[in-house]
């Protein structure tokens, strides 16, 4: 079978073997980073991050996709703050000029997976270069109509605060493919926002929608939704027994 038909149907161990194969024969960055995968199903986090280091190093072109994945990692691994480094880290490439290849928004998804970070840690400080980025981004688009345009912009208006929920729920795509990839990220952001106002139930209930939309599982947000949902859940049964 297929590499990625072991890692779709959930054989991670076998997949592990044929990526390795795979990387064997041609070390590229997507054979590393499609073992990777596997190795986060299984929970091997330090392997993850091993091949996805690998992955970024055979990269041709410079991308803030692996940044996002290994900060992904990071953050189900409990190293939370490594997490928030690596998205930090991101954005400031950006920012400097130093990515070729990012989102069709010019590169907003690290500045989103860093107010999340922000606001999940507590440390509003973050929220600084995110912003910054997010802003200079609209500037360099012209404004609204780049953002409702070019996706994940609608989220980024939606942490600024230029979109209200029901607006940028608006802007997800029709396109089936897409749309539940979208509305994967949509929820989890909305937790955000919900948590960053203090509205806990809100928050849970967000994630938990997140983390139920399995066809969004190519997005970070997917990931960090499973972890964030189960997470809330412990802590609210801890509270009630």
């Amino acid at each position: 079978m297929d590499a990625w038909k072991l890692l779709e149907t959930g054989q991670p161990r076998k997949a592990i073997e044929a990526f390795t194969r795979k990387i064997r024969r041609e070390p590229t960055d997507i054979h590393y980073s499609s073992r990777a995968e596997a190795f986060i199903q299984l929970k091997e986090y330090d392997n993850a991050l091993a091949d996805l280091h690998c992955a970024n190093a055979a990269a041709v072109w410079t991308s803030t996709h692996y940044f996002e994945r290994i900060g992904v990692v990071h953050w189900l691994a409990r190293r939370e703050y490594l997490a928030a480094a690596t998205w930090l880290e991101s954005v400031l490439a950006m920012e400097g000029g130093k990515i070729q290849y990012a989102d069709a928004a010019g590169g907003v998804e690290p500045g989103c997976l860093l107010w999340f970070a922000a606001v999940s840690l507590g440390h509003e400080e973050l929220v600084v270069p995110a912003r910054r980025l997010f802003e200079s981004k609209i500037a360099k688009g012209k404004g609204l109509l780049w953002a409702v345009e070019n996706w994940p912009g609608p989220l980024a208006m939606f942490l600024l605060g230029s979109m209200d929920e029901a607006k940028v729920r608006a802007q997800v795509s029709d396109v089936p493919i897409l749309r539940e990839r979208e509305l994967c990220q949509t929820e989890f952001y909305v937790a955000v926002r919900a948590l960053e106002q203090g509205d806990i139930d809100k928050a849970t209930k967000c994630y938990r929608k997140a983390a139920a939309l399995h066809a969004g599982s190519v997005e970070n947000e997917y990931d960090l939704a499973q972890r964030e949902a189960r997470r809330r859940d412990r802590g609210r049964t801890r509270r009630c027994t």
